[in-house]
């Protein structure tokens, strides 16, 4: 049985290789690129109901609370001795970041970025900030129904559901854990 020695690929195979490579690139970078722009969009991510948007909420008030209060050993006064995070958790700062102690860098990160949206909102100089606030508090932190919250705020109640989604929303576009250091203002110069 005689063989025909190789002779490498004709000029059909080496065409149709090289199209496939030129198309495989093309394809899934494009599949990809498209399925990160949809991934990462803002739009895409934010909860489309008020429902959606206040259970999105509390879960991220949930999530910041720590897992562990407590640990194993005594504190000097025979109770259980509370982990760090607890205790910053309980007694800390609302707005407290990672920045070290005296130090405040120009970009820093919030340990808990809920409780540092809540707290910035809360303590605004605006009196309808200070409103969605308490409205964000009373219904994520004490567990209300958004129309009975904004209700108790001084919202009438034709408006109340509408009034609560808006200030929701607001709450959760402004939630970050960045914290950007305040600029200092220069002084005038006089003349």
């Amino acid at each position: 049985m005689s063989r025909k020695p190789y002779m490498g690929p004709s000029e059909s195979q080496s065409a149709a290789n090289a199209e496939a490579l030129a198309r495989r690139e093309r394809t899934y970078s494009a599949a990809s690129g498209a399925s990160f722009t949809w991934a990462y969009d803002y739009h895409q991510r934010e909860p489309r109901t008020l429902r959606e948007l206040v259970h999105y909420l509390r879960n991220a008030h949930a999530a910041e609370v720590p897992t562990r209060l407590h640990e194993h050993d005594l504190a000097d006064d025979g109770t259980p001795r509370m982990t760090k995070a607890a205790e910053g958790f309980i007694f800390g700062r609302m707005d407290a970041s990672d920045a070290a102690k005296g130090d405040d860098p120009l970009l820093s990160y919030h340990l808990t970025p809920f409780r540092a949206a809540l707290h910035a909102m809360r303590t605004h100089r605006v009196e309808s900030d200070r409103m969605y606030g308490a409205l964000v508090h009373h219904v994520v932190v004490a567990g209300m129904g958004p129309h009975e919250a904004a209700v108790k705020v001084g919202v009438p109640r034709w408006c109340a559901s509408t009034m609560a989604e808006i200030a929701l929303r607001a709450f959760w576009r402004s939630m970050s854990d960045l914290r950007l250091a305040q600029p200092i203002e220069p002084e005038p110069i006089s003349a």
